[in-house]
């Protein structure tokens, strides 16, 4: 299922590089960030109802069907390019394919910006993703409901994010610097959100959903690499840097549930670990230590001023 689903960011991506000139890619991309963390939200409370209704085994029949639909409307309506217009018509051989994928491999700007975007994204598939709901229980002793509702709204804002940095970018025609003021807005948010003591969860929940909406802006990194790499290596430099950023959920999920262990305290309740406020807080300074480690990411970063060189047209 993981690896099916892959495809569809990177083949929404490859499909708007074709479609779109470089002043309205950021904002296509936002766009598409925007739809699939609607499919996010849509995998929380509202699958809940639906396996709650008609079973796991009937919900999971009917995401299926809906796929299959989905593969029908693609294979009718989206074409890979523009009539008429420039570019490859026949399928590259496999060498050719692993020629582009070394050759994006060794672009040492790329693995910047997949680095910078790997840490930006890591609150988002941490907390609302794993780590939010307990950690809302234990510190602020919400229901599981209230808690997933929660946690929810930092989906909410990388999903009205993506699409504001992405006008932005394009409206400006810089890639960098909205990149910087994303990651520190992040940092800030988290660390007032996490460590600043009594406040109440109404400024908790507003403080994560703009930590949401600074991590939308990793949806540039997607800018800067269509700008850096040719039209026949695009594809390959697009899947390596999604690997390397949702590798950070695989790797940062865990990290936090090996240090929550490690200061647990015991208690225990149904058969599982219950971890303490103070257990959350040691384990969390990796939220923030992220966003350092991709503001820093970002001032490595060259502006690639592509966007800017395009003459704004209706």
């Amino acid at each position: 299922m993981g690896a099916g689903s892959a495809f569809t960011w990177i083949g929404c991506l490859t499909v708007a590089t074709a479609w779109f000139p470089p002043r309205r890619f950021a904002l296509a991309i936002g766009l598409s960030s925007l739809a699939g963390m609607i499919g996010s939200i849509a995998g929380q409370a509202p699958l809940a109802a639906l396996v709650a209704a008609t079973g796991w085994r009937d919900a999971m029949l009917w995401i299926g069907l809906a796929a299959l639909v989905l593969a029908g409307a693609m294979w009718l309506v989206v074409r890979d390019r523009p009539r008429g217009s420039a570019g490859p018509r026949a399928t590259p051989s496999l060498a050719r394919v692993l020629a582009g994928l070394r050759d994006a491999a060794s672009d040492g700007q790329l693995w910047v910006a997949a680095f910078a975007g790997c840490m930006m994204s890591t609150p988002v598939l941490v907390f609302p993703g794993l780590w939010g709901v307990p950690y809302l229980r234990a510190a602020y002793g919400l229901s599981a409901p209230t808690a997933a509702l929660v946690a929810s709204v930092m989906m909410v804002g990388w999903a009205i994010g993506g699409p504001a940095f992405g006008w932005l970018s394009d409206r400006t025609g810089r890639r960098r610097a909205p990149m910087i003021a994303g990651a520190a807005g992040l940092l800030a948010t988290t660390l007032v959100a996490f460590y600043l003591p009594g406040l109440p969860v109404g400024a908790v929940a507003l403080l994560l959903f703009f930590s949401g909406v600074f991590a939308g802006s990793t949806v540039l990194v997607f800018a800067v690499i269509r700008e850096r790499r040719n039209a026949g290596q695009i594809g390959a430099a697009f899947g390596l840097v999604n690997t390397v950023i949702m590798g950070s959920g695989a790797v940062f999920q865990p990290l936090i549930g090996f240090l929550l262990d490690l200061n647990w305290d015991g208690a225990m309740a149904g058969g599982a670990r219950v971890y303490s406020r103070a257990a959350y807080d040691i384990a969390f300074v990796t939220l923030p230590a992220v966003a350092i480690a991709g503001l820093l990411a970002m001032l490595l970063m060259r502006e690639t001023r592509q966007a800017a060189s395009q003459p704004e047209t209706a």
